[in-house]
């Protein structure tokens, strides 16, 4: 689903921004991951390292006060936005990623996060959610890739070949209303494992930052 258009059209040109963070990540693509910063220590993190579930919660947190910048600056009418509340996902989202993953285990899933968050394990809070290398295999682990996944197939049997901004493209997935509310969600369950920590969070909005950095051939814009 769409961002209104006013909205949509101010986020539009950071798409890639986020597609090419998360490819930053990965093995072998230490030349583009040294040109974005780090959220939890100087250096990005690989997808393999220790450090990694922080970035993957501070990076998001990051583009969740940008939005919430937009909102304010923009006012776009007919449009409030909420995150999905409460510590589980709503039934509709929840079926949607059974349905295209029968086998992914939602009980095991809740239990690990809410014992993460009692314990104020930020990291491998990310790093579960995600899931980073470190997590990979663990049952309930990698819920965040199978929301993006799981929607955008649910999406496509309500309206069906409209790519504009599709949930199963990181590229271009920050023009879809779900992808904040998918983040949303996840960063309210930051905001929780933090406040057990003793922390306070940050959700301040934040104006956006207006420096490019080069991927995949071209300059992109960063949040």
């Amino acid at each position: 689903m769409l961002l209104p258009p006013t909205l949509f059209a101010a986020i539009e040109p950071h798409f890639n921004h986020h597609d090419c963070w998360h490819m930053a990540r990965r093995q072998g693509q230490e030349p583009l991951r040294a040109k974005f910063q780090g959220e939890c220590g100087p250096h990005l993190h690989g997808i393999d390292e220790v450090g990694s579930g922080c970035d993957f919660l501070g990076f998001h947190r990051r583009m969740m006060r940008h939005f919430g910048w937009l909102l304010d600056a923009l006012k776009p009418d007919a449009f409030r936005f909420e995150p999905w509340p409460g510590p589980m996902l709503p039934a509709w989202v929840q079926k949607a990623v059974g349905v295209a993953y029968p086998a992914f285990d939602f009980d095991a899933f809740y239990q690990r996060v809410r014992e993460l968050v009692h314990a104020g394990d930020m990291e491998s809070l990310g790093g579960f959610i995600e899931p980073n290398v470190l997590h990979r295999g663990r049952p309930g682990a990698g819920l965040h890739g199978r929301l993006h996944f799981g929607i955008d197939d649910f999406e496509r049997t309500l309206y069906g070949g409209d790519d504009t901004a599709p949930m199963s493209d990181f590229g271009r997935s920050p023009g879809n209303v779900f992808f904040w509310t998918v983040h949303g969600w996840i960063d309210d369950l930051y905001a929780e494992c933090q406040r057990a920590a003793g922390q306070e969070p940050d959700r301040t909005p934040l104006e956006m930052e207006h420096v490019h950095i080069e991927c995949r051939g071209r300059y992109v814009p960063l949040f």
